[in-house]
Parts: structure tokens; C-alpha cells; sequence
């Protein structure tokens, strides 16, 4: 008999292979179930690398609906201000139901001791065993941005905390002060975490690639049938590849985008928030929070400030810091100074033109005592203005920074303006630096006041100090 001539048949056949699709697609559905907000970001990447999970808002609603031998995942959204909170009760019905739980940043845990929240400073987390196979293997080193985290005990963590010496690897082991950060718990067929795991993507945890091993290997344990490659775009990545072929005119592009982003770093100090920052900096507070997406951006003649803190906060975000150096704002100038020659770029001109203005006339870093030809600072540059500790430090070393960004930054801006401060430096710097060729790491105006310049430049000084000794020979 013909198939086309067999209705029957035919409808049989299709049959057959939409239960084979549809078998093939629950096969693919994960085992996962999550408590959380919509926008974490584990659940998110889980989501967005093509798989398919559940998302409740409570762990009741969870643990009703979760398949027997499926895994629900308690993420702390609240962290680190709110604990995840979870009582008995989940333990018993996911027992019931035989489901594994992940619990981050639980708030208490009935038969486990939950102390008071820790910030780490030097710590970091370290895999402890042999759980996520060669890809991340024992003693392997990753990145919590300002890791919150809960000190608990545990036997056979699979990860800890630790302060640890190593750059990818803690190369003299984990020391015994140690805190669990993921531990099973066995009885409750459990997973838990001491802090927010789940928080890789907006926390920039690092290195990012290993963050993607480190959650598949806990979804395998958790839902072993699970097989899953995550896939997302890091907040901040490298803009080339180690294998990418880079473009003919790179160099160029390079100028480009560090000029643009000085100029879109919400560094550069605007009119609006000038005297506000004027206050702070003389309260001696030296960082303040990011900028705003819509702050104004300054043009300059208020300096920039020194750039962002190298420390990252548990939300991703990197505090500025508000130093208004010297170094920093003639080497900005320098940079944009460069650009504007290149590219014809006329913002960056006459930002760099009131960078120089800045540093060498409007804030105070060469004038008063600096300008004086009688006084033994003259021709210095200060480290910084406004905050009281930074006007009566010289440091040689920012010094030196500053003179080289000038020569370059004028002779692209087509100017010889600054000629005589940068000579007036090198004469300063030259006078206080001792027969021996070296200069104390900072010479202060109280001790040049006290001492005069001849004292330090007829002196033996031995420094070995490179950092600030060689930019000066340089």
C-alpha cells in the first residue's frame, strides 16, 4: 500500500515523531527551579545560554511545583544587607520530594552555627577539592568583588575563603584560617553557599571563564542530568581576543578610545559639583561614589580627578577617587593633547589646554611659596591641592611625570606656554637631589623651610627606591 494513498498511516507516522520532539525538547528542559528576582544574574545566564528552568518567589511555591529528584536554588537577592531566610520546613518537604536545594547567604541554618557577617579585604576564594574537575582544579584562585560572607564550619568544603599567596593558584596551600565558602550538607541534601555566588556577572567577579566552570559543575551537582555551557558577555572584557588579528590602524583606534574615555569617565571635575567636592576634599575624604550616567562632565579648568578606586564593590561598581594630582592631570593632558593632534579633535584641545592651566596656574600647585624665586620650593610642583595634606608634599617621582606629559602635551597643542614651570621643575628637582644622584621619596616644604634646598642637594643621600628615583634619571 502507497503512504499517500493511507491517511491513517500518515497521521500515525506524525505522530510518532512530534512524541519524539516533544520527548527531545522535556530532555532538554533543565531540573532547576529558581527563588529569585528576575534579574539575577545566574539566572539570567542560565536563561539567556538557551536553557529552560523555572523562577518562583518564594521556596514554598518552589518546593510545590518542583519535580521529585529536581533541584530548587535559593539565590540571595538581598545581598549583603538581607540573609536568604529558610526554616525547617523547606529541608523537610525537599526531603520528601528528594530535591537538592543551593542555599547562598542563608540567614540560619537549624544544627549550623551562622556568625556575624564578614567583609573580606585580602581574602579570596579558593577551591578546596576535586568536585569541578581539571577545568578548575584544587587550589585554583577566584575573584569576589568586596565578598560579604557568613563564617561558618564545615567538614570537606568545596570552596573557602582564604587569604592565600598566588597569582591563579594558592601556591603554598589554604591556611587553617580558612573559611567554608560552598559545603555540602549531606543530611539535608543541600548546598551552601556563605555568601552571593549567584552575583558573577554585576559583581565582575574574576576570572570570568573560570565563574563558568565553577556554576556549571555546581548545576551538575545539583542536577546531574543537567548539562549546560554558559554563555555571557562580561560586564568588562578586553576589547580583542589573545587570537584576534588586530586591525591596521589598532594604534590609532587605541588613542581614540583612551581620549573618549577620559572624556566619558565622569572624572573630569564639572562647575555644578565644584564646591561640593571642594568640601569633601578638605574633610579628608578621598573617594565618593561613581558619577551618575547624566552627570555633567567638567571641561577642565577644575582638574580631574586622580581615577576610580582599584577596588571593586560587591555590586560592581568602583568608587572615584578624589585626589586632583598633578601627575594625574598633566598626563591626562598629554593623552588628550595627542588626540586632538591626530584626530582634529577640538573638546580634547581645550580640555588638555585647561588641564595645563589647572595644574600650573588655578589650583594652587605652583604658586604661593612654589613661585617665590627666594623660597627653597620654588619651581616644585605640589602633589595635589585643596585637601590639607597634599599642598606641602614634593614628591620627585610624580614630579617627573609631570614634566615629560607637559614638553609632549604643549608641543601637540602647539604651544610653549608652560616652558618656564617645566624649567623651573627641573631646576627644583635637580637642586634637591643629592651628590649622590638620589632624592628622598618626598621632599616637603617644612623641611626645605627648615633645611634649605643646598642642604638637600650637598647631602649623601643613598634611596633604593626605583619607584621614585628612576623617573627622575629618566
Amino acid at each position: 500500500m502507497r503512504l499517500s494513498h493511507s491517511p491513517m498511516l500518515a497521521a500515525l507516522l506524525l505522530w510518532i515523531m512530534l512524541a519524539g520532539f516533544a520527548t527531545a525538547a522535556e530532555g532538554r528542559q533543565m531540573l532547576l527551579n529558581f527563588v529569585c528576582s528576575d534579574k539575577n544574574d545566574l539566572y539570567r545566564v542560565v536563561t539567556g545560554s538557551g536553557c529552560r528552568c523555572s523562577r518562583y518567589d518564594s521556596a514554598a511555591d518552589a518546593l510545590d511545583h518542583a519535580g521529585d529528584g529536581s533541584a530548587v536554588l535559593l539565590l540571595a537577592d538581598g545581598y549583603p544587607q538581607a540573609k536568604t531566610a529558610v526554616d525547617q520546613t523547606v529541608f523537610d518537604m525537599a526531603l520528601r520530594k528528594n530535591i537538592k536545594l543551593y542555599i547562598e547567604y542563608p540567614e540560619a541554618i537549624d544544627g549550623l552555627i551562622c556568625e556575624q557577617t564578614t567583609v573580606a579585604n585580602w581574602e579570596r576564594c579558593v577551591v578546596a577539592g576535586d568536585d569541578f574537575g581539571e577545568k578548575l582544579p584544587k587550589m585554583r584562585i577566584l575573584s569576589m568583588s568586596k565578598c560579604h560572607f557568613i563564617p561558618m564550619q564545615a567538614a570537606d568544603p568545596l570552596m573557602v575563603i582564604a587569604r592565600v599567596a598566588g597569582y591563579d593558584s594558592a601556591v603554598f596551600g589554604i591556611p587553617d584560617s580558612a573559611h567554608p565558602i560552598l559545603f555540602k550538607l549531606p543530611e539535608k541534601n543541600a548546598l551552601v553557599a556563605a555568601t552571593k555566588l549567584s552575583g558573577f556577572v554585576t559583581g565582575r567577579y574574576a576570572p570570568s571563564a573560570d565563574w563558568g566552570t565553577l556554576w556549571e559543575g555546581i548545576i551538575g551537582l545539583l542536577a546531574p542530568s543537567c548539562k549546560v555551557k554558559l554563555k555571557w558577555k562580561p560586564t568588562v572584557y578586553p576589547a580583542y581576543r589573545p587570537d584576534d588579528k588586530l586591525p591596521a590602524d589598532v594604534e590609532r583606534r587605541a588613542v581614540v578610545d583612551g581620549a573618549m574615555w577620559y572624556l566619558n569617565s565622569g572624572l573630569l571635575v564639572s562647575e555644578k559639583e565644584k564646591s561640593e567636592l571642594e568640601k569633601i576634599l578638605l574633610a579628608g575624604t578621598e573617594d565618593i561614589p561613581p558619577p551618575q550616567l547624566d552627570s555633567p562632565a567638567g571641561d577642565g579648568s577644575n582638574g580631574i580627578l586622580e581615577g576610580f578606586s582599584a577596588a571593586i564593590d560587591h555590586n560592581g561598581d568602583q568608587r572615584r577617587r578624589l585626589p586632583l594630582r598633578a601627575d594625574c592631570n598633566t598626563e591626562v593632558a598629554m593623552a588628550l593633547a595627542v588626540h586632538s593632534m591626530l584626530n582634529s579633535d577640538k573638546r580634547s584641545n581645550a580640555i588638555a589646554q585647561n588641564l595645563l592651566r589647572y595644574v600650573f596656574v588655578d589650583s594652587g600647585m605652583c604658586s604661593g611659596k612654589r613661585a617665590d624665586p627666594s623660597h627653597p620650593a620654588y619651581g616644585l610642583i605640589a602633589w595635589g591641592s585643596i585637601s590639607p595634606a597634599w599642598p606641602c608634599a614634593n614628591y620627585g617621582d610624580d614630579n617627573a611625570r609631570s614634566i615629560p606629559a607637559t614638553v609632549l602635551a604643549q608641543a601637540c597643542l602647539g604651544t610653549d606656554e608652560w616652558d618656564e614651570y617645566i624649567m623651573r621643575a627641573l631646576l627644583s628637582n635637580l637642586r634637591t637631589t643629592g651628590n649622590l644622584g638620589f632624592r628622598l621619596d618626598r621632599v616637603d616644604i617644612a623641611s626645605l623651610e627648615a633645611n634649605g634646598w643646598k642642604y638637600f642637594h650637598d647631602a649623601e643621600t643613598v634611596n633604593y627606591s626605583p619607584h621614585f628615583e628612576s623617573y627622575l634619571w629618566a
